[in-house]
C-alpha cells in the first residue's frame, strides 16, 4: 500500500463495495516541511493499488494532521475525518474532513473542510456513515475554557461535506468534569447512539459510562447529558459499542469496581432505542479472572449475540499477556466458558486485539504478538469456543500398553457446530500419539484410547484436542504421565489335583500370581522342567495363558474363556521360553499348560519352576528381580478309555458324482473325561494296488454329521494324511456319540480301502487319545463317466469363526474360483466406508482362503459391531461376480 520514506502509521480502512478497500493513514514522509500528513490508497479485490503509487494526498496542510478515521461514501469513494493543528496558535486542535471519489480525486476544499474549529482543542474524532452518503462525527471538545472540562460534541455532514447541524457541532454532553473516549454507532434511522466515559461524579464513583442517542436532525433523544450505563464504584472506562441488530446497542468497558483486588475486569450492558438498560443494573460480568483484563473490543454476530475479545494478564507469570474471547446472547447470558476462552497464550505478550464478524456466528480476531524477538501480527478465527480441558482420568499409565477408556473432561466438546474430531498426546522430542476410539459422551466429556506400546521412556505429555472446524486446545496444566512399570513377585500358588492323562490338551501345570504395582508388560518368560517328561515325546506343546483379575488361591483356569498368549519355544529338552508383550494387572493370573501326547510315557513327571534371573523372565524395560517360589510337579498317567469304532461302511454301489454319500458311522466314547475336543482326523485312501490317493481328487468335500446336522468339515491335510476339522469337534465325553462320515464324490474313485482314525498328536481336553486307526470297506470301481457337481462362489464364500475377537483372533475367509481371476476382498462398514483391503491380486482356479485379524488399515482394532466382507471377482473372460457377507467383530 505504501513504503514511502519515513513512517506511515495509524492506518484505517473501509470496504469499497467492489471487493476491495480504501485505506487512510498518517504519513511522515514530508515531516520537515508539512509535519504529519494524511494519505489514502485504494486497492482492488486482487490486491492491486488503483491510485497514485504510495497513495494520494488527502491533507498536507502546515503542521500535523492526526488519527484519520474513514467511512464509505456509498458511491465507491470514502469520507475521511481527522484532527489537525494547522491553526493551533488561534484555535488549538480542530476537526477536518475530506471526501475522495472512486478515482482518488478529493471532492471538498483543498486539505479538507472544517468540521469544528472552536476555541481550544477538539480531538479524538470518530465517524460513522449516516446511510445517505454522509456521516456523523463525534469528538472530545475542550472549548469551555472557563471550566477547562472536556465535553462531547457531534456534527453531521452530507455527501458534499456540508455541516447539517449547528456550526461547530451540537452538544452531546457538557455536564461538568471530563467526558472522554466517545464511540458511536448508527441508530438505523439517520442518527447515532454515542457512548463515552464520564467523571462528572468523580467524588463519589470516580469515572462512569454514559450514552446518548441523537436523531438525524441533531436532537438528543434521551435524558439531557446522557443516560447512565454504569455508575458502579471506582473506574469504568474505555467503552466500546456495537449494534444489537434491534434498534439498540450493546456496550462493553473496563471496570475497576472490585476494590478488594483493584484489578480491571470486563462488563457489558445492552440498551434499547429508548435508552433503557436491558440487563442487570451496572451491567453483566464478562470476565473477572485474576489480574487485569484490558482493551475490550466487541462485534454483533448474525444471531444478535455479542462476541467480545480482550487481552488478559491472568497468567502473566507464565505466558504474559494473552488473548481471550467471550460470547453473550441478547439476554446477557455468556455462551462460552466462565471468564472466556483462550484465543492465544503462546508465551511472551499478545496485545491490542481487534475483531470482525465472519458473516455468521463467529469472528476473526487479530492482535499484536511478541512471540519472537519483535512484534508480529497474528490472527485466529473462532466459530465456536475452543475446546477446554479441565481433567483427565486416569491421568497416568505405564508405557508399552494401550491406555484404554481415558476420560477427558472439560467443555465445548460438542455443540450445534460440531464435535471434537481428533485428540493426541504430545511431548517434547517425542512423536505424537494419536487417540483412537474417540467417543463424545456429552459437551463436557469424552473417552478415548492411547496406544503406548511403542514407548519405553517416562515423561509428561500434554493432551491436544481438535474440533470439527480445525480449532485446537492444548492442556497446559492438565497432563498425562507415562511411567515405567514395576513388578514385586511372580509366584506359583497352586497346581491341579490329580495326574496328567495322556493325550490331554492345555493341561494346567500351575498358576502364577502376579503381585504388580500398576500395569506391567510381559516381554519374555522362561520355564524349566526338571522332571522326566521329555519335549516332543511326552510334551507336544507348552503354552502360556492369562486371566485378568484371576489370581489367588485355587485353580480357575478354563481354556474356553481364558486368553492364550502363545506357545513356548523349546531351547533344549528341559527349557522353554516365550517372547511377547502382554498387559498384566495387579492380581492377574498367568498359567502354564502342557499338551501331553498320546504316546506319552506313563510315570514320567513334569516338574516346572521359574528361573530366578531377570534374563529368564522379563518385563518391558526396567524391572527389578522378582522373588519366586518352589516348582510345581505332576505325573503322566496313561488312559485307554477313549475309543473310536467304525460301525458301518458305504453302500457297495456308488454313483459317480453322487452327493452326500454316507461313507460310514463312527462311535466315540470316553468315561474318564467330560469333554472331547477333536481338531483333526486321519483319512487314508488307497487304490487296489495300495497306492495312497489324494482326498481332494476323490471328494468334492467330506464332513461329519450327527442326527443330520453337519458338525465339522474336513479340510486339506496339515501334514501327510492328517486332516483338520473346521471347526474343531466338541462332544460330551461322558455320552456315547455316533457320527456319520459323509462326502460328495468328485471324480471316478479308484479306491479299494479307506482308513479313518485320530492321529497320535491329537489333543483332547482332559482326556486320552485313540492310537489305532479303523479301516473302512472299499469303494467299487466304476467304468462309466457321469456329470460332476462343481463348486460355485456363492456356496463357498463364507468366513469362520463369525463372530470373532479383533486383535486376539482371526476369521478365515474361503471362496472357490471356477477359473483364474482378479480377486479384490475388502472389509467395509455397513454404510460402505472402507476399513481394509485384505487382498487385491490375480489367483488361479480352485479354493482359496485368507484371514482378517479385525484391524483396520492403520493396524488398530476396529470397534465391536457388524461389518461387511465384499468380494469382487473379474475372470479372464471379463465375467464378474460380486458377493457381500456380514461378519461380527467383538472386543
Amino acid at each position: 500500500i505504501c513504503n514511502a520514506g519515513a513512517n506511515q502509521f495509524s492506518s484505517q480502512l473501509v470496504a469499497d463495495s467492489s471487493g476491495g478497500a480504501i485505506i487512510a493513514w498518517q504519513d511522515e514522509r514530508d515531516s520537515s516541511s508539512t509535519g504529519y500528513d494524511i494519505y489514502a490508497q485504494r486497492v482492488n479485490g486482487i490486491g492491486s493499488c488503483q491510485w497514485t503509487g504510495n497513495g494520494i494526498i488527502v491533507c498536507n496542510a502546515t503542521d500535523n494532521q492526526y488519527s484519520p478515521q474513514i467511512i464509505t461514501d456509498g458511491s465507491g469513494g470514502a469520507i475521511i475525518v481527522w484532527f489537525d493543528i494547522r491553526d493551533y496558535a488561534s484555535t488549538g486542535y480542530d476537526i477536518y474532513v475530506q471526501r475522495v471519489n472512486d478515482t482518488g480525486i478529493c471532492q471538498l476544499t483543498n486539505n479538507g473542510g472544517i468540521i469544528c474549529n472552536a476555541a481550544s482543542d477538539q480531538r479524538h474524532s470518530k465517524i460513522i456513515a449516516d446511510g445517505s452518503g454522509g456521516g456523523i462525527i463525534v469528538w472530545e471538545d475542550a472549548r469551555d475554557q472557563a471550566t477547562t472540562d472536556v465535553d462531547i460534541f457531534a456534527q453531521k455532514i452530507n455527501s458534499s461535506g456540508i455541516c447539517q447541524w449547528t456550526s461547530n457541532g451540537i452538544t452531546i454532553c457538557n455536564q461538568g468534569g471530563d467526558q472522554r473516549s466517545p464511540e458511536l454507532i448508527s441508530d438505523g434511522s439517520g442518527g447515532a447512539i454515542i457512548v463515552w466515559q464520564d467523571n462528572r461524579d468523580s467524588v463519589s464513583t470516580l469515572v462512569n459510562i454514559y450514552a446518548q442517542r441523537v436523531n438525524g436532525s441533531g436532537i438528543c433523544q434521551w435524558t439531557n447529558n446522557g443516560v447512565i450505563i454504569c455508575n458502579a464504584d471506582e473506574w469504568q472506562y474505555s467503552p466500546r459499542i456495537t449494534s444489537d441488530n434491534a434498534t439498540g446497542a450493546i456496550i462493553i468497558w473496563q471496570d475497576q469496581r472490585n476494590t478488594a483486588t483493584t484489578d480491571l475486569d470486563i462488563y457489558a450492558q445492552r440498551i434499547n432505542s429508548s435508552g433503557i438498560c436491558q440487563w442487570i443494573n451496572n451491567g453483566i460480568l464478562i470476565c473477572n479472572a485474576l489480574d487485569n483484563q484490558y482493551s475490550p473490543e466487541i462485534i454483533c454476530d448474525s444471531s444478535s449475540s455479542a462476541i467480545i475479545t480482550w487481552y488478559d494478564l491472568r497468567n502473566n507469570a507464565i505466558t504474559g499477556y494473552d488473548i481471550y474471547a467471550q460470547k453473550t446472547n441478547n439476554n446477557g447470558i455468556s455462551q462460552w466458558i466462565n471468564n472466556g476462552v483462550i484465543i492465544c497464550n503462546q508465551g511472551e505478550e499478545q496485545r491490542s486485539p481487534q475483531l470482525t464478524s465472519d458473516g455468521s456466528e463467529g469472528a476473526i480476531i487479530v492482535w499484536e504478538e511478541h512471540r519472537s524477538s519483535e512484534y508480529d501480527i497474528y490472527a485466529q478465527k473462532i466459530v465456536r469456543p475452543w475446546p477446554q480441558i479441565t481433567s483427565i482420568s486416569p491421568n497416568q499409565s505405564p508405557w508399552g500398553k494401550i491406555a484404554g477408556n481415558i476420560t477427558i473432561s472439560g467443555s465445548f466438546f460438542r455443540d450445534n457446530q460440531g464435535d471434537i474430531t481428533y485428540a493426541k498426546l504430545t511431548c517434547t522430542s517425542q512423536a505424537d500419539i494419536p487417540a483412537s476410539n474417540i467417543n463424545i459422551i456429552n459437551p463436557n466429556s469424552l473417552t478415548c484410547d492411547f496406544d503406548l506400546r511403542s514407548l519405553n521412556t517416562p515423561g509428561t505429555w500434554s493432551v491436544v484436542l481438535y474440533d470439527s472446524v480445525g480449532q485446537t486446545s492444548t492442556s497446559a496444566t492438565v497432563c498425562f504421565d507415562i511411567y515405567s512399570p514395576t513388578m514385586q513377585s511372580l509366584t506359583w500358588i497352586s497346581a491341579p489335583a490329580g495326574n496328567i492323562i495322556t493325550g490331554t490338551q492345555a493341561n494346567l501345570l500351575g498358576q502364577i500370581n502376579c503381585n504388580a504395582i500398576g500395569y506391567d508388560y510381559l516381554k519374555s518368560f522362561k520355564v524349566i522342567n526338571l522332571g522326566t517328561a521329555k519335549a516332543d515325546e511326552d510334551i507336544s506343546c507348552l503354552s502360556f495363558w492369562h486371566k485378568s483379575g484371576g489370581g489367588g488361591p485355587g485353580i480357575t483356569f478354563d481354556p474356553a474363556t481364558d486368553q492364550c498368549l502363545g506357545n513356548f519355544s523349546r531351547i533344549q529338552d528341559h527349557e522353554w521360553s516365550i517372547t511377547l508383550y502382554q498387559e498384566i494387572n495387579h492380581g492377574d493370573a498367568l498359567y502354564v499348560a502342557a499338551n501331553i501326547g498320546g504316546s506319552a510315557q506313563a510315570g514320567r513327571t513334569c516338574q516346572f519352576f521359574l528361573p530366578a534371573g531377570n534374563a529368564e523372565f522379563e518385563f518391558a524395560n526396567l524391572l527389578p528381580g522378582a522373588a519366586l517360589a518352589s516348582s510345581t510337579t505332576q505325573e503322566i498317567v496313561l488312559s485307554t478309555s477313549l475309543y473310536l469304532d467304525f460301525l458301518s461302511s458305504a453302500p457297495t454301489n456308488i454313483t459317480f458324482g453322487q452327493l452326500a454319500l454316507r461313507l460310514g458311522q463312527i462311535k466315540l466314547n470316553s468315561t474318564s473325561i467330560n469333554k472331547l475336543d477333536i481338531t483333526s482326523l486321519i483319512v487314508s485312501l488307497k487304490d487296489k494296488n495300495g497306492t495312497e490317493q489324494e482326498l481332494g481328487k476323490v471328494f468334492e468335500r467330506i464332513w461329519l454329521e450327527q442326527n443330520g446336522q453337519q458338525l465339522a468339515e474336513i479340510s486339506a491335510p496339515a501334514s501327510d494324511n492328517v486332516f483338520t476339522l473346521m471347526p474343531s469337534l466338541v462332544l460330551n465325553g461322558q455320552v456315547e456319540s455316533t457320527l456319520e462320515l459323509v462326502g460328495d464324490i468328485k471324480t471316478q474313485p479308484k479306491i479299494n480301502t479307506f482308513v479313518i482314525g485320530l492321529p497320535h498328536s491329537q489333543c483332547i481336553n482332559g482326556g486320552s487319545i485313540l492310537v489305532t486307526a479303523v479301516s473302512g470297506k472299499s469303494f467299487p470301481l466304476l467304468s462309466r463317466q457321469v456329470n460332476i457337481r462343481s463348486a460355485d462362489l456363492k456356496s463357498t464364500f463364507s468366513n469362520y469363526p463369525n463372530p470373532f475377537q479383533a486383535g486376539r483372533g482371526v476369521t478365515c475367509v474361503s471362496y472357490y474360483l471356477k477359473q483364474s481371476a482378479q480377486v479384490q476382498l475388502e472389509v467395509m462398514t455397513l454404510t460402505g466406508v472402507l476399513i481394509k483391503n485384505i487382498i487385491d491380486k490375480y489367483q488361479p482356479e480352485g479354493m482359496h482362503e485368507v484371514s482378517w485379524d479385525g484391524r483396520n488399515a492403520n493396524g488398530l482394532g476396529v470397534k465391536s459391531g457388524v461389518y461387511l466382507l465384499s468380494i469382487k471377482i473379474k475372470y479372464a473372460n471379463s465375467q464378474k461376480d460380486h458377493l457381500v457377507r456380514k461378519v461380527v467383530v467383538v472386543r
